[in-house]
């Protein structure tokens, strides 16, 4: 600490990350959280916002040595030797810094503070025994104070300033001036039921403000189908639920450098809405996923956590084409049923109104869609049967099932269900040629 250019190096590095996870604090708070919630208590997290400060609490592992290491220095968390934790490199914890004046972690017998007021102080006693710094420091930064605040951690004596002490762990930030409202725009816009979904361990959130106060839980149910809730204690009224099936491939892939274990996982139910058409990685990211479908990938993120990045090991290029396996995977669960529908191919065809990034180089994602599409028996027919493309299927766009007599319709093996619904007719006309029966082959049927 004692070196000024390490003094400037690790600034600029801390604000660097406090600028890239900007707007993403609360999520960063709750991956650290279910990363840890190995515990027989509630898997919960509070969020509880006053205007002058903020608590985040929740159950499980106490802050290790090398979870406070990661604090201090960046790219030193723990979790980068540890499998199946959404977080990596301890980055995100620094983005609070963003919104506190100072920061008091109570974990069992760690009571850790952090402050601006306390680094800049600790800086100006270095500088009182070490005055030729300053000469360095005005050639390298235009601070005046130039000090990462994670750096000088110091300890709470008193323990018992603890709050919200059923938790087993409770970070508390006071606030800076004109913070609260950014917390709750992101709290009405993040914490949502479906963040729940990808996360591992964590099965309850609870949100308490003094406009709001609400819960969102998470029940694993048999058969691969998690039970979403939503309870207002604001509201008694307002309370809602959703069912998601779920289907995963996880495994390994190997890179030109290393290999990775990887993890992907589609949210499916033709009788639910789907309000986030944006590719999940663990959390919402900004990638448009044009699919009425919730789908989520250990990708590689770019640093601000919303974009994919061309990785050097060509990860995301493979997940991408394993994320597109998957997709139609999905797609064929809904043809086992005993009455075909095109339920799975509406599943598969993309909302030509949501332009996506990952339908361009590299990714290509809607073409890898196509392609099985073009092979996959998902197109029902008269019969109830489902049969594809490559089979030689016919399509009207009229109910021409009407002119078909019962005792006919064994001439028709290859004729497809009429449909009222324009995004099947209009992708079935547009996409496909040749459906048609000539005018012979259709009189030869009807008369054989």
């Amino acid at each position: 600490m004692q070196s000024p250019l390490r003094i400037v190096e690790d600034y600029n590095s801390e604000n660097k990350n406090i600028d890239e996870y900007n707007g993403r604090q609360l999520l960063e708070m709750i991956q650290n959280a279910n990363d840890e919630c190995d515990t027989q208590k509630p898997k919960k997290v509070l969020i509880k916002l006053e205007e002058k400060s903020l608590i985040i609490a929740n159950n499980g592992n106490p802050f290790s040595l090398g979870g406070v290491e990661s604090l201090m220095y960046s790219d030193l968390s723990p979790k980068t030797m540890e499998e199946n934790k959404v977080g990596k490199k301890g980055l995100g914890f620094r983005s609070i810094l963003n919104w506190s004046k100072e920061i008091y972690i109570a974990s069992y017998d760690l009571h850790l503070k952090f402050s601006q007021q306390h680094a800049e102080e600790f800086l100006e006693g270095i500088l009182e025994e070490q005055p030729e710094i300053k000469t360095t420091l005005k050639r390298k930064t235009k601070k005046k104070i130039p000090i990462s605040v994670l750096r000088c951690p110091y300890f709470e004596n008193d323990i018992s300033k603890k709050k919200e002490k059923d938790y087993d762990t409770v970070i508390e930030l006071t606030l800076k001036e004109d913070i609260y409202d950014d917390i709750l725009e992101q709290i009405a816009v993040d914490i949502v039921p479906e963040i729940l979904i990808f996360l591992n361990k964590l099965e309850e959130i609870e949100v308490q403000t003094p406009v709001k106060h609400f819960t969102i839980t998470k029940i694993n149910l048999p058969n691969s189908q998690i039970r979403l809730s939503k309870t207002n204690f604001l509201d008694e009224d307002e309370y809602a639920e959703w069912t998601w099936n779920i289907l995963e491939d996880k495994g390994e892939i190997k890179g030109l450098e290393e290999t990775k274990n990887y993890e992907l996982k589609i949210a499916y139910n033709p009788d639910e809405e789907v309000n986030f058409h944006k590719l999940f990685s663990y959390f919402r990211t900004e990638v448009d996923f044009p699919y009425p479908v919730i789908a989520h990938g250990s990708f590689e993120l770019k640093s601000d956590r919303n974009h994919l990045t061309r990785d050097k090991n060509n990860f995301n290029i493979q997940l991408i084409e394993k994320l597109a396996k998957l997709l139609v995977d999905c797609a064929l669960k809904l043809t086992e049923g005993d009455v075909s529908t095109y339920d799975a191919l509406k599943l598969l065809i993309p909302d030509d109104f949501q332009y996506s990034s990952l339908n361009e180089e590299p990714w290509n994602f809607k073409n890898i869609i196509k392609e099985y599409i073009n092979e996959t028996a998902i197109f029902p027919t008269l019969e109830d049967e489902y049969i594809s493309y490559q089979d030689g299927f016919k399509f009207y766009d009229i109910e021409i099932e009407q002119f078909i007599p019962i005792d006919y319709r064994q001439n028709f093996k290859a004729l497809l269900k009429s449909s009222s619904d324009e995004v099947i007719i209009d992708y079935i006309n547009e996409e496909f040629y040749d459906i048609r029966y000539s005018d012979k082959k259709l009189t030869k049927r009807l008369i054989k």
